[in-house]
């Protein structure tokens, strides 16, 4: 059986961190949906220009 290592106070803050990142970018794609555009280019070429669009929801 394996033997958990706590975290050390580093691991914990950034732990921390990354959840409040994580919960920033859901807040902030939740309150601006309805200004999204309904098709968003979802692939591009090696110039940088969009080849394939998709659904908002994609």
């Amino acid at each position: 059986m394996k033997e958990k290592m706590p975290f050390t106070k580093t691991q914990k803050l950034l732990e921390i961190l990354s959840l409040i990142v994580m919960v920033s970018c859901i807040i902030y794609i939740c309150t601006s949906w309805s200004t999204l555009p309904d098709t968003l280019p979802s692939h591009f070429n090696a110039l940088g220009q969009p080849d394939d669009w998709s659904g908002k929801a994609t």
